[in-house]
């Protein structure tokens, strides 16, 4: 069964803000702890911890433990660590809302048994309730928000893309437009998921309003699509 903990969940929901830089001692270095390690913190560790938390709108210290986690990816590719963290972040996400979409997909199926679809049903209702969410119902809405988050950011990067193509033609600009667009085709995939999830719930759901809030989801659809096309 994959894990669908609370502080997995909480990349996806994307409600982090950023706070003051690594709580540094002086200057452009100090020291911090991740993982019950003290690393100490140079300028360059610095900044692209800035740089990635910038690029996916993470508190520092969270954006730092990704930056460190990049560290042999990057050795592996030959990409900056910078873009690798990038895409660690976007594959983590696309991870967990596979297996919850699957989790959703296995309560509902009709294939099992009673005995199955009680234990994934009780699966949902734990993670339902691990989010801050007391219900379902709750838990839908969170989801739609996410939903809707995503459609502000890939509006965001579609501006940033396009000024990052009027602005320069360097080697160092071409290589941020291939990372937006590759932030961008994750978005898309996650908001699909996302859509997927809301289905399953909605299909469990009982509760009319929440029909109705999908229904007046659908409506802002149109604009999306168009930022689909861009």
């Amino acid at each position: 069964m994959c894990s669908l903990g609370k502080l997995t969940l909480k990349q996806v929901w994307h409600e982090s803000e950023q706070s003051q830089l690594l709580a540094l001692t002086s200057g452009l270095t100090g020291t911090i702890e991740i993982g019950g390690n003290s690393y100490n913190v140079n300028t360059q560790f610095r900044e692209g911890a800035l740089e990635v938390a910038d690029a996916l709108y993470l508190d520092e210290l969270e954006a730092a433990q990704l930056f460190l986690d990049a560290q042999e990816d990057a050795q592996a590719s030959g990409q900056p660590v910078e873009t690798c963290a990038i895409i660690r972040f976007h594959q983590r996400r696309k991870e967990l809302l596979d297996c919850l979409r699957i989790t959703l997909e296995l309560s509902s199926a009709n294939s099992f048994g009673d005995p199955e679809q009680e234990l994934f049903s009780q699966v949902v209702a734990e993670i339902t309730r691990a989010q801050d969410t007391k219900d379902e119902s709750r838990f839908t809405r969170k989801c739609l928000s996410g939903m809707s988050e995503i459609r502000s950011w890939i509006q965001e990067l579609v501006g940033k893309a396009d000024g990052q193509r009027v602005a320069n033609d360097t080697e160092k600009g071409a290589k941020n437009l291939e990372i937006m667009q590759y932030q961008r085709a994750s978005l898309i995939r996650e908001h699909e998921l996302l859509g997927v999830i809301v289905f399953y719930l909605t299909k469990r759901s009982s509760v009319m309003s929440d029909f109705e809030l999908v229904l007046e989801t659908l409506r802002t659809h149109e604009t999306f699509d168009e930022l689909l096309r861009k």
